[in-house]
C-alpha cells in the first residue's frame, strides 16, 4: 500500500473515529434517501442511416446523507447501470472493459455482463466531512471541482470530465483528502490530495480564491500525476457579459500548456448565449474516431484531442416547462464540427423528459462537410 492511500484511508477513519465521540448532546438530523431512475434509448449511425444501430439503458442513482449534528456530514452514492440492446451487445467486450475501470484507492466498480446485457454498480461518493468555524476537512470518495469555466476546465485537476458525456451530472469522483480554511476579505486557501493505486496517478495542490473588485479569482499549484503544475482562473463581469477563464501549466518531460476562455450573457426574453474558445495543448493531434470522444479519458491539459477548439451556446425558454439549446463545437485541426441539439420537458413533478443529439461530422474536399457519427438520446428521468 502506498503512502498517499495510507493518508488518504487514515484520514477516513480518524474522521469516523472523531464522530462517534462526538458530544451527546448534539442534535442528529433524520437520514436523507433520495435518487432518480432513468431511462435513455439510443439511435447512432455511422454514415447512411441504414446502418443505424438502437441501444438503451436503466439509469439508477442511490444517494444516502446524513447529518448527526451541525459539524459532521456524511454521504455514499451508487450509479447503478443496465445497458441493453445492438451497441452493447456488439461492443460487449469495450463496454466491459470501460466501465470496469477504478484507479481509485479502493475498486469501486462492479461489472457482470453476458452476450445480451452488462450491468454496472459504481460507488463514486463515499466521504465523511467535518465542519467547524472557518474550517473544512473532508475525506474520501468526493469530487472536488476547481474548474471555473462552464465546458472546458483546465484547473480542474482532481475531477477531468467530459462534457460530451452529458447524463453524468455529478461527474466523478476521486480518492482524496480535502482541507479548507476560510480567512478573511474572501479569501480561502484549499489543499488536497488524492491516491490511487499507483502512485503515478496521484494528485496534490493547492488552491487560494480571493475576490478583487467585481471578480473571483484563484491560483493553483502542486504536483499532477508526478508533474509540477501551476494555474489560474476568473470569474467576472467583462461590460454586459461574463467572463470567465483558466489556464494551466504542466511540467515535466515534455511540459504543456492549456487554457479557456468565456464570455455568455442573458439577453431580453431569456435568451441565453455563450461562446468559449479552449487551448489544449496536450492533446496529441493524432486522428481519432469521433464516436469514441463521449467515452474518451480526458485529463485538464488534454480536453480535447486536437489543440484548438471553439464552442458556442445559444438557449431559451420555449414555455415555462419547455427549453431548448443548441451547442456548436468547432475544432479546426482536423475541420471537426459536432452540433448538440437539446430540447427538455418538465412533465410533471419529479418526471422529465430531453432529447438530445450528439452530430460528428468532418470536412471533406469541396468544402463540405459529411456525417461521420450521428447519435440521437431520448430519456426519461424520474427523481424521488
Amino acid at each position: 500500500m502506498n503512502v498517499l492511500r495510507r493518508i488518504v484511508l487514515s484520514s477516513l477513519l480518524a474522521c469516523a473515529h472523531l464522530q462517534a465521540h462526538a458530544q451527546a448532546d448534539t442534535t442528529a438530523r433524520k437520514p436523507e434517501f433520495r435518487g432518480y431512475v432513468k431511462n435513455m434509448q439510443t439511435l447512432s449511425w455511422v454514415g447512411p442511416l441504414k446502418s443505424s444501430l438502437t441501444d438503451g439503458f436503466l439509469h439508477n442513482r442511490l444517494i444516502f446523507k446524513y447529518e448527526p449534528d451541525s459539524n459532521w456530514t456524511m454521504d455514499a452514492e451508487l450509479r447503478n447501470r443496465l445497458f441493453y440492446g445492438e451497441g452493447s451487445r456488439s461492443a460487449g467486450a469495450y463496454y466491459t472493459e470501460v466501465l470496469d475501470q477504478d484507479n481509485g484507492l479502493w475498486d469501486g466498480a462492479l461489472v457482470i455482463s453476458n452476450q445480451a446485457l452488462i450491468w454496472s454498480t459504481v460507488i463514486d461518493r463515499l466521504w465523511v466531512e467535518y465542519t467547524r468555524a472557518d474550517w473544512r476537512i473532508r475525506a474520501g470518495r468526493q469530487r472536488i471541482n476547481w474548474g471555473i469555466a462552464t465546458t472546458w476546465t483546465p484547473n480542474d485537476l482532481f475531477n477531468a470530465w467530459n462534457f460530451l458525456d452529458f447524463d453524468y451530472e455529478e461527474r466523478p469522483g476521486t480518492d482524496a483528502i480535502l482541507i479548507q480554511k476560510q480567512f478573511r476579505k474572501s479569501v480561502t486557501l484549499e489543499a488536497a490530495l488524492s491516491g490511487s493505486r499507483t502512485d503515478s496517478s496521484s494528485v496534490a495542490a493547492l488552491r487560494l480564491s480571493s475576490n478583487w473588485r467585481a471578480y473571483d479569482l484563484q491560483w493553483i499549484a502542486g504536483l499532477y500525476k508526478g508533474r509540477p503544475t501551476a494555474g489560474m482562473g476568473w470569474a467576472g463581469p467583462l461590460g454586459q457579459f461574463g467572463f470567465k477563464g483558466e489556464m494551466g501549466w504542466f511540467g515535466g518531460s515534455e511540459s504543456t500548456f492549456s487554457a479557456t476562455v468565456q464570455i455568455d450573457r442573458l439577453l431580453p426574453h431569456s435568451w441565453y448565449i455563450s461562446t468559449g474558445v479552449l487551448y489544449a495543448g496536450g492533446a496529441s493531434g493524432n486522428l481519432f474516431q469521433p464516436s469514441s470522444l463521449a467515452t474518451n479519458t480526458l485529463s485538464p491539459d488534454r480536453l480535447m484531442p486536437v489543440k484548438w477548439s471553439a464552442i458556442a451556446t445559444v438557449a431559451r425558454p420555449v414555455t415555462p416547462i419547455m427549453n431548448a439549446s443548441m451547442a456548436i463545437v468547432y475544432s479546426p485541426e482536423f475541420n471537426l464540427l459536432i452540433a448538440i441539439p437539446a430540447l427538455a420537458y418538465n412533465i410533471k413533478e419529479d418526471w422529465d423528459i430531453d432529447l438530445t443529439g450528439q452530430l460528428f461530422m468532418l470536412r471533406i474536399p469541396g468544402n463540405r462537410f459529411r456525417d461521420q457519427y450521428m447519435a440521437v438520446y431520448l430519456r426519461l428521468r424520474h427523481s424521488f
